[in-house]
C-alpha cells in the first residue's frame, strides 16, 4: 500500500537547529528517508521554513511504518494517510 506521511516540529525543536543539515542531530531525526526492509521511500521532500516534511512510501505493515517514524513522531506530528495511486488508476481504465 501508498501513504502519505507529513512530519512537523516547532521551531524551538527543530534538529537543524545546532549545525544545520549536515549536523548529527538532523541527519539522525531524519534517518527515516533511508526506508527500511519493510518500508519503501518513494520519494521525500521538506519545507525547511514550515518545518514540515513531505514523503509518499509504500508498506504491507502499519507496524513498520510506525517503527520507522518513531523518532519524528517523539518530536513533533506524524499523520499517515493511506492513497492511491491515481496515475495507474486512470491508465488502467483507458
Amino acid at each position: 500500500m501508498l501513504f502519505q506521511v507529513t512530519t512537523q516540529h516547532d521551531h524551538k525543536h527543530c534538529p537543524a537547529r545546532e549545525g544545520g543539515f549536515s549536523s548529527e542531530l538532523f541527519q539522525n531525526a531524519h534517518i527515516w528517508v533511508k526506508g527500511s526492509d519493510k518500508v519503501k521511500i518513494r520519494g521525500a521532500w521538506a519545507s525547511p521554513t514550515s518545518h514540515t516534511s513531505y514523503s509518499v512510501i509504500e508498506s504491507d505493515e502499519m507496524d513498520s511504518i510506525v517503527d520507522l517514524f518513531k523518532e519524528p513522531m517523539l518530536n513533533g506530528n506524524v499523520e499517515i494517510t493511506p492513497i492511491v495511486d491515481l496515475i495507474k488508476i486512470v491508465s488502467d481504465n483507458n
